[in-house]
């Protein structure tokens, strides 16, 4: 691979470092991005944790409710186990599982039932999503939406 570097000042630095510690630009450059920090996280991995600390601050909602009703059965899977199976919230702030998908009126207007209508809602927008990348926005912009509530509803309130 070859690299060029257009800035001749920056060249010139770079050259006049390399030739001062008696060594190849290579090494100088690998020092210099050794040290380098990234100012932003890297996005998939950001947006993977809010996904997960989302699920987990659900599944924890869920364990509280089916340990006030004593659901053993419920309240023993695992979060593998949730990852898998739970479904959402319904409108009366019940956990359902996917087993019970078709089995449940949602009320319509509800967050549950739009979750759950997604694939059958037809709506308009002005700046339509191509559906192969709706996943894709959804997991970015609903997922860093959810974290930032998360994180001034965990915020000191003189911090808000």
């Amino acid at each position: 691979m070859v690299l060029v570097i257009q800035d001749e000042q920056l060249a010139q630095q770079l050259q006049d470092i390399a030739d001062s510690e008696k060594r190849p630009v290579e090494e100088i450059l690998k020092a210099l991005l050794n040290q380098y920090t990234p100012t932003m996280p890297a996005p998939t991995a950001d947006i993977d944790g809010a996904i997960r600390q989302m699920r987990q601050y659900a599944y924890s909602q869920a364990r509280l409710y089916w340990q006030e009703t004593g659901n053993r059965e419920r309240l023993g899977l695992s979060d593998e186990e949730l990852d898998e199976q739970f479904w959402l919230f319904d409108s009366d702030g019940i956990p359902r599982l996917k087993s019970e998908q078709g089995h449940i009126e949602l009320m319509p207007g509800t967050t549950a039932w739009f979750a759950a209508n997604l694939d059958n809602i037809a709506f308009e927008t002005e700046n339509p999503i191509d559906p192969e990348q709706a996943d894709d926005v959804l997991k970015a912009e609903f997922a860093n939406y959810l974290l930032k509530r998360m994180r001034d509803a965990s915020a000191p309130s003189s911090d808000r």
